[in-house]
């Protein structure tokens, strides 16, 4: 048996500064980055300091709360979103909770909000009312991603936009000896889960 666990890149989508001048959240060294970030925003407080998370799904809305909460007041969170809503592959209820909990953090929601360059100290955006310049101290991207699967043969139908179909034991269709969990792994017949930790936590057990 083999388990495929090749998890995911982050996806710029050939945005203009998005690699040279955003955070991931990716890997453990992401996470100590925006910790030292967080910090110094926290030690050297000044007005209208500013994070922005790009990107509203699952990744992006927990970690704009964890923000909001580990900076205590610091600086402004803001969520900004392409789409027309947050957490577009969530049922309803969870989206209206994602938005209390987004409220009660007082983090601003940009919803049909598209990125269209990433500076050192800003986001040149495009909204519903027209371009605009706003200053940051710090951009995370958790907007897109890139999946690598390894090439399988000789059944291309077994990706899906890059991930792997599989069934809901987690093996890849129509490849007996594989299997597949995390970010790479897209459930046949089923709405794409979140590609969170929690999720390939569950996986792993499953399998």
């Amino acid at each position: 048996r083999l388990v495929i666990a090749t998890g995911a890149a982050t996806n710029s989508f050939g945005i203009p500064g998005v690699e040279e001048h955003s955070l991931g959240f990716r890997t453990l060294a992401d996470v100590e980055k925006l910790q030292q970030l967080v910090e110094q925003l926290r030690q050297h407080r000044r007005p209208l300091q500013r994070i922005a998370v790009v990107g509203a799904g699952a990744s992006g809305v927990e970690l704009a709360c964890k923000l909001a909460d580990s900076l205590e007041g610091a600086a402004l969170v803001e969520l900004i979103e392409r789409g027309s809503n947050l957490l577009p592959a969530a049922k309803s209820f969870n989206r209206e909770q994602a938005k209390l909990a987004l409220q009660r953090k007082d983090i601003r929601l940009r919803c049909h909000t598209e990125v269209v360059a990433v500076g050192s100290d800003h986001l040149e955006l495009l909204g519903p009312q027209g371009p605009e310049r706003l200053a940051t101290n710090g951009v995370i991207w958790t907007a897109g991603l890139r999946f690598e699967a390894p090439p399988i043969e000789p059944n291309p139908a077994a990706k899906v936009n890059g991930r792997l179909a599989c069934q809901p034991d987690l093996q890849v269709l129509d490849h007996p000896p594989l299997f597949a969990i995390g970010d790479i792994a897209q459930l046949d017949g089923i709405d794409p889960v979140p590609t969170t930790a929690q999720v390939a936590f569950q996986q792993a057990d499953c399998l």
